[in-house]
């Protein structure tokens, strides 16, 4: 059978049978979004409000997607391609618009609380307050909020839909620059399938720069391969911008730019060289790192809270001063206190850490690969390559070294990466061994299965979900409702107590960072109230405090460990019966419920 085909047309695996089952899958997934319509209150699980049917609508039409991809860089002279990135694209959107289609006004509960809160701050003073360190995102929300006349706070999660949709744009235009279309076309299926992760739903500066990576690299490429002004222009422009959208993107890249600047000296480029495109090279790569540490150093110095990082770091890297728990021994504890079930330990690593782990092993294996061929004097890799593969290597040790040392960021982090470059080499693998090599059948069959994983691995680690111990990050209206009433009419000389909510989060988001009354004053760490609410010890819970405290409880931290560990109940820390003793509990009213928050008053008696 030629090469050039899979299979015969007319099979099921033709390209006009392929677009209408992708075509089909996004108008099914639609079909049942609206069907289904919006969330009732909170759900634990994104998963669980749709059938399953949807998410395997969802996985068919991303294969068919890179079905067709893979079909013209394998050879077949098929324009279909275009369909099938655009099915990926559809699909991917439709995913990441759920929490709007579900009706959660925020989605994220940590950061991007804070976030909304301090683009309030910008709104209400019409500047970026002391303590802004990356406003950038701020005053982009901000904008799009003036322009559409809609809150902030419900502008804030489209910027991860529109920031994947241009980071699938940028990552073909970076690949169709490095490689020719074949290859470019081998590598959009790794590198267009929430590669990022949760940083596809969460509107956060570090998750979003991730995204726009691809870009920068484009602009860094095209830079050096063009010398056109306009393009070194708007890398410049890019390069200042992310320095203030997030440290972390502009150190990694720092890196990358380093890598680069030894590759180029690994390949042979002489430093006399009289080669225009060499000497444009070392011109665009040198400046770029300047303009990055110029702008990091006069922004983020002014910043006590970033320097205290990177002098804890330092400490606990070369002073030996310790420093806290590192995650590796984090989860050591966490096994040895819990003895969960194998299977258990399994999904858990699966889902949170698998995509990490298959783009490490499919990165590894171009690595040997490349490694063989060069021992044996086949093939020489190209300065681009050999930045890619020293990049992700390096990327991959150092998360091994955050793994194990308690540093100031985690090492997942670092391993979003060592996938980002990991993609941009695996397709190479596939089109090398399919084009140079035997066995054609045995590449296309690896590699389908090298998409199924991708794809799997992709949609259940998108959103968090129980299946990985993290609940659904949506914010409800009634969480809305319910701290804004506390923090109008509580007393400020109480304290809070808070359950399934941070305080201080949502205060952010209503009143902001800063210029809030004192009533809104929240301690930046909340307290918890005492497992079963001390009815173990004692007859009330009144009897746990020697103070009066507000005690706030909602609907997640009512059924948290029912639903994130169902066959583990002899480690929760509440039960129901705690909740029902609560209402009969004499030193406890309870002054506030809309359906899903409850506020008591508890009368400190210790």
């Amino acid at each position: 059978m030629s090469h050039q085909r899979f299979s015969e047309n007319g099979s099921w695996t033709s390209p006009d049978y392929l677009l209408v089952i992708g075509s089909l899958a996004l108008v099914g997934m639609a079909a049942i979004v609206a069907l289904v319509g919006p969330a009732r209150g909170y759900e634990f699980s994104i998963y669980d409000a749709y059938p399953v049917v949807f998410w395997v609508l969802a996985g068919v039409g991303l294969l068919v997607g890179q079905a067709l991809l893979l079909r013209r860089a394998f050879g077949t002279a098929d324009g279909r391609w275009r369909y099938g990135l655009a099915i990926v694209v559809g699909i991917e959107v439709l995913i990441l618009l759920l929490p709007y289609l579900r009706g959660y006004p925020i989605f994220n509960r940590s950061d991007v609380l804070t976030h909304v809160g301090y683009i309030n701050d910008i709104r209400r003073t019409n500047g970026l307050g002391a303590r802004n360190i990356y406003p950038n995102i701020h005053i982009l929300v901000l904008t799009l909020a003036y322009a559409t006349g809609v809150k902030p706070m419900y502008v804030i999660n489209s910027i991860p839909v529109v920031v994947t949709a241009f980071s699938v744009v940028a990552t073909y235009a970076l690949v169709t620059s490095l490689f020719d279309h074949r290859r470019a076309l081998a590598t959009l299926p790794f590198a267009v399938i929430f590669l990022g992760g949760t940083a596809h739903t969460n509107p956060s500066p570090y998750a979003q720069t991730v995204l726009i990576v691809p870009f920068v690299l484009y602009l860094f490429v095209r830079g050096q391969q063009l010398g056109s002004t306009p393009v070194r222009a708007a890398l410049a422009i890019v390069l200042i911008s992310l320095v203030i959208y997030h440290p972390l993107t502009t150190l990694f890249l720092f890196v990358v730019f380093a890598i680069y600047t030894v590759a180029r000296v690994a390949r042979g480029n002489s430093p006399i060289s009289t080669d225009p495109s060499e000497q444009l090279g070392r011109s665009v790569g040198s400046t770029a790192a300047q303009l990055m540490v110029g702008v990091f150093v006069a922004w983020y110095s002014n910043f006590a809270s970033v320097v205290g990082r990177f002098s804890t770091a330092y400490e606990r890297l070369f002073a030996a001063s310790g420093g806290g728990e590192s995650r590796f021994e984090a989860y050591g504890s966490t096994v040895n206190r819990f003895s969960p079930a194998l299977i258990d330990l399994v999904t858990i690593g699966a889902v949170k850490y698998g995509q990490s782990g298959l783009f490490i092993g499919l990165g590894g294996i171009y690595v040997a690969k490349s490694g063989i061929e060069s021992l044996l004097g086949r093939a020489r890799m190209g300065v681009y390559d050999l930045t890619f593969t020293a990049s992700f290597l390096v990327f991959t040790g150092l998360g091994a070294v955050f793994l194990f040392v308690d540093l100031f960021v985690g090492f997942g982090r670092l391993l979003v990466f060592a996938r980002i470059f990991a993609a941009l080499l695996v397709g190479t693998v596939a089109f090398d061994l399919y084009n140079r090599y035997g066995a054609r059948r045995m590449v296309v069959g690896a590699t389908a299965l090298a998409c199924v994983a991708v794809v799997v691995i992709g949609l259940v680690g998108v959103y968090h979900s129980p299946l990985e111990t993290r609940q659904n990050q949506q914010v409800t209206e009634a969480e809305l409702e319910g701290s804004a009433w506390l923090l109008e009419y509580r007393s400020t000389s109480v304290g809070i107590d808070e359950r399934g909510i941070n305080m201080w989060r949502f205060r952010d988001a209503l009143y902001g960072t800063e210029g809030y009354g004192d009533r809104q004053v929240v301690a930046t760490s909340g307290n918890s109230p005492p497992p079963h609410f001390g009815y173990d010890t004692n007859a009330t819970l009144g009897a746990s405090y020697d103070s009066d405290r507000y005690l706030v409880l909602t609907e997640l931290g009512r059924e948290y460990y029912p639903n994130m560990y169902p066959d583990y109940r002899e480690f929760w820390s509440f039960e129901s019966a705690d909740y029902q003793r609560l209402e009969r509990d004499g030193t406890v009213s309870h002054l506030y419920d809309n359906g899903e928050v409850d506020v008591y008053y508890v009368n400190g008696t210790e």
